[in-house]
């Protein structure tokens, strides 16, 4: 005997399910995507996207989700808009105020083969406080609406001129500009920008070359411009250099006069090509030699490659310019608490920091370790202040690494080159100046570290040698001095080891050493006199022969420290 039993109720459910399921099915047919918007708890639910890999597969927090949608997958002309369309505040408002529980716009969306095609994106009440997110192509119907607007002599498939236009604003491939007469600039493309790394063309209409300072020889371009604007010439590929993302780049410029339809000249349109670009391909390695490999900012040798052209400007057209060093203070200890491969994340992201505030006006680099270099022209020493100002709030930008807060200080050194007029003593300057303000804010058990470091050299001369930081009153009268640095033979001489010298003061160390010795530190360190005297020190029942002169910055100066013999002449360093 065969027995079933058919639960119809069941049976009913799954006919309904099975309707359901074609509905859906159609449905999903005409929509590519489909999400759940949760206003209340400001999150969102993807149902359904037929495209694999698709931004809606992960949950994003409402206004986080307009955000990255509109950055990676809309035409940057429809971005406002479409983030208008997506705002949360307002939605539920245009919802009511529509009649029918729904609002659509068309946008122009990325698609898989790099082009754009409009998208219409329509907003459902589902339930209270959730809406229905259906995204759809409109390219069928926006081709019919083509076919039926087109003019019967005009071809369907025609481009026209301001679709061209559109085309030239956002291509990389050629970098468009466009000028007044005042060389000040109206707009620029989306190549352009991409260059320079502007996040918008605000950052520089209105402004001229001169004051952006990405050229470092800016008379031949201003020159270039001129002819131009007053005389009607065109310009074809004109080699020069700017700088862009902190590296003094090689450009190809052209140039012509911009028209206005009585055919007068109002401005110049312009374009330039990266010269990087017509050596894709090359395997030699190009500009790979003059590069961080783990930031990608200029190594030494770049950074000295950019200093020469600063050089050449300055002994040109006396144009001055600084050699600026910044360095994360207590780097030794954040690589012990969290790793050198956190350390590591921490310099690539103070690189990308610091690339962005100067990418456009100066040469930026890594030089090693955690220090970095800022090459820039400089026309007053009141600017200074500012860019030491950009600099820590670059720092100050950087509140995160992998999930770990942290707070970033950095000491500051920097050198003009008319201060010296060599590029060696420049960046020598500039790294002693680092040191003595890592030193004015780091701990007293911190201080100094880097000193014997750097005046290594001096550690085995045949001479005492010690550098000193000076004290004054409010009179500007040296009232005492702590040692900043002393070699292998002061320390012989002083009778106490150097780590109970350092940082103290010298009135402490020495209280029976003359006052006319601290007259002598005020003129050279002060003053920036080089000054010479033999003084008999008490403590060591010897005479010595004194150099003074002025060191790192003024407030410091070295002294040198000579045996005399019993007539008064210096003894030779090489019998000491």
């Amino acid at each position: 005997v065969l027995m079933q039993l058919n639960n119809l109720s069941k049976a009913s459910q799954a006919a309904s399910t099975s309707v359901l399921d074609e509905g859906l099915r159609q449905i999903y047919s005409i929509f590519e995507r489909i999400s759940l918007l949760d206003l209340d708890n400001n999150s969102v639910r993807p149902i359904y996207s037929g495209a694999k890999g698709d931004s809606a597969e992960k949950i994003h927090s409402l206004a986080e989700l307009s955000h990255v949608v509109a950055e990676q997958w809309i035409l940057a002309d429809d971005r406002e808009a479409f983030i208008r369309f997506w705002d949360v505040e307002t939605l539920r408002r245009r919802l009511d105020e529509s009649g029918r529980g729904s609002v659509s716009e068309y946008f122009r969306c990325l698609v898989r083969d790099g082009s754009y095609e409009w998208k219409q994106f329509i907003m459902v009440r589902y339930k209270p406080g959730q809406v229905l997110e259906l995204v759809r192509s409109a390219k069928a119907e926006l081709k019919r609406f083509r076919l039926n607007e087109t003019d019967a002599g005009e071809a369907p498939d025609a481009v026209s001129v301001e679709t061209i236009w559109q085309n030239l604003l956002h291509t990389d491939i050629v970098r468009l500009f466009w000028k007044d007469r005042d060389r000040r600039f109206l707009g620029v493309n989306q190549g352009f920008l991409d260059f320079y790394d502007f996040k918008s063309d605000q950052e520089l209409i209105g402004k001229n070359d001169e004051e952006l300072g990405w050229h470092v020889h800016p008379d031949l371009y201003m020159n270039d411009e001129y002819r131009v604007i007053n005389e009607g010439v065109n310009i074809y590929n004109i080699p020069g250099r700017c700088l862009s993302k902190g590296v003094n780049r090689d450009i190809l410029a052209s140039k012509t006069p911009l028209f206005d339809e009585r055919g007068d000249i109002v401005g110049l349109l312009g374009c330039f090509i990266d010269r990087d670009l017509l050596s894709v391909g090359d395997v030699s390695g190009g500009s790979a030699a003059l590069r961080d490999d783990m930031t990608g900012l200029l190594n030494a040798r770049g950074l000295r490659e950019q200093a020469r052209a600063f050089q050449d400007e300055f002994f040109l057209r006396n144009t001055d310019f600084m050699c600026l060093y910044t360095a994360p203070d207590d780097m030794s200890v954040i690589n012990q608490q969290y790793g050198f491969a956190f350390g590591d994340k921490l310099i690539t992201a103070l690189g990308v920091k610091l690339k962005e505030a100067f990418g456009t006006s100066a040469a930026v680099g890594r030089l090693n370790g955690h220090q970095f270099t800022i090459v820039r022209q400089i026309r007053d020493k009141s600017e200074l202040t500012a860019i030491r100002g950009t600099i820590k709030r670059a720092a100050a930008a950087i509140r995160e690494i992998d999930g770990i807060p942290i707070t970033l200080y950095l000491s500051i050194g920097y050198s003009l080159f008319s201060e010296s007029q060599d590029l060696d003593m420049m960046a020598q300057s500039a790294e002693m100046r680092l040191l003595v303000d890592h030193d004015d804010h780091a701990p007293v058990e911190n201080r100094h570290t880097g000193s014997s470091d750097f005046f290594r050299l001096y550690d085995d001369l045949p001479i005492a040698y010690a550098v000193y930081k000076v004290h004054t009153n409010r009179r500007q009268k040296v009232t005492d001095a702590e040692i900043f640095y002393a070699n292998r033979l002061f320390e012989r001489r002083a009778g106490r080891p150097l780590a109970d010298m350092l940082g103290h003061s010298v009135r402490e160390l020495f209280p029976e050493l003359k006052e006319n010795w601290y007259d002598l530190a005020g003129r050279a360190a002060l003053r920036g006199e080089t000054v010479t005297e033999s003084l008999y020190f008490e403590e060591t029942g010897q005479s010595y022969y004194l150099t003074a002169n002025q060191i790192i910055r003024p407030g410091f100066c070295s002294f040198t420290y000579q045996e005399t013999d019993l007539s008064g002449k210096p003894v030779d360093p090489v019998e000491v």
